[in-house]
């Protein structure tokens, strides 16, 4: 992969990132509490749980 396909890679990520609010950090070292901007969803954050739950993807752990 070049940097080119890099940086296009990184802003296709970070658009899905606009959907969502952070509620709290963890304090012991794990995901941060997030909600959905589009359905106040509550969850763990990661970035598969968020592009799951968004793109309406079955079988990630996460409510579509």
């Amino acid at each position: 992969m070049n940097i080119s396909n890099q940086v296009i890679e990184e802003d296709e990520t970070k658009s899905l990132w606009r959907y969502i609010w952070k509620l709290r950090k963890t304090t012991a070292g794990g995901n941060d509490k997030i909600k959905c901007s589009l359905c106040g969803f509550s969850f763990n954050r990661s970035y598969n749980r968020v592009r799951a739950h968004l793109l309406k993807i079955k079988g990630e752990g996460v409510k579509i």
